[in-house]
């Protein structure tokens, strides 16, 4: 049986440029100078860099700290969740149009009537204003053919 001891965070978590092994591929054995090897591998860049990578997976698995997953993922549905608030939005004006039998668009596109009460809805809503104004034109759900898919798709509930 060896008698030694590694560094665990060192021993755990090296990375490609390990410069000293002892501590992190063999075992100080040499007791006599431990004290002052011990000190020096405590100070060093890479003990901290590995103990930092320790420090944070103990977190990440007790559940202190989101992982990068989670994080990623977090972000992922507020988008989903702000575009359902957007297109839910632009369906109830839809829906309006249709319990109101008002058209949807006139001769001009920009000025029909699901335009203009999109723009007044965006008065008092800063998420639809604000898709309005700065969202990705690829991806507001303002043409015509969306127009046409959401009146198809669009139910009426008590009717």
């Amino acid at each position: 049986m060896n008698d030694g001891v590694y560094c665990a965070p060192c021993h755990l978590f090296d990375g490609p440029n390990v410069r000293g092994k002892t501590l992190v591929k063999t075992l100080l054995q040499d007791w006599s100078n431990a004290i002052k090897v011990l000190a020096n591998h405590n100070k060093s860049e890479q003990h901290i860099a590995q103990r930092e990578a320790a420090d944070n997976f103990v977190a990440i698995h007790s559940g202190a700290k989101k992982d990068i997953e989670k994080c990623i993922s977090s972000q992922y549905n507020k988008i989903v969740e702000k575009n359902r608030q957007i297109l839910g939005r632009i369906v109830e004006v839809v829906i309006f149009c249709g319990k109101q039998n008002i058209a949807l668009r006139g001769h001009h596109d920009e000025k029909g009537n699901f335009q203009a009460l999109l723009q007044h809805q965006s008065k008092r809503d800063p998420i639809l204003l604000d898709h309005l104004e700065k969202g990705d034109p690829r991806s507001k759900y303002l043409s015509p053919i969306i127009q046409n898919e959401l009146t198809v798709n669009s139910t009426v509930p008590g009717q």
